[in-house]
């Protein structure tokens, strides 16, 4: 995370170094050459970027290769079949992650 962080300002600093010189330079052709680029970064984007609408996380994770959320749920399962919980309550309330409320109250 902190290389990216350096990499976005010092990115950030050349651009701001470099701009002023381009628009004296050679005026509308600097927006020419930054629109370039996005046009550049939408193709890259577009093809290279997986879709996640209408992905749960787990789901994101598989398509993005962290299998966290899927270990750590098996070890929570391993637990509660290794204390008995397993026995006491059905899977689905052991497996706390899917409630679901249509409403809420309001209090004053």
């Amino acid at each position: 995370m902190a290389i990216t962080t350096s990499a976005t300002w010092m990115c950030n600093f050349i651009i701001g170094l470099v701009t002023p010189d381009m628009l004296e330079t050679i005026g509308f052709g600097t927006y020419l050459f930054f629109a370039a680029f996005c046009a550049l970064a939408f193709v890259m984007t577009y093809f290279f970027v997986p879709e996640t609408r209408g992905k749960s996380l787990e789901e994101m994770d598989l398509v993005f290769g962290d299998t966290a959320a899927h270990e750590e749920k098996a070890r929570l399962m391993a637990i509660a079949a290794s204390v008995g919980l397993t026995d006491v309550l059905p899977a689905e309330k052991i497996d706390h992650g899917e409630e679901h409320y249509d409403t809420v109250e309001h209090r004053a």
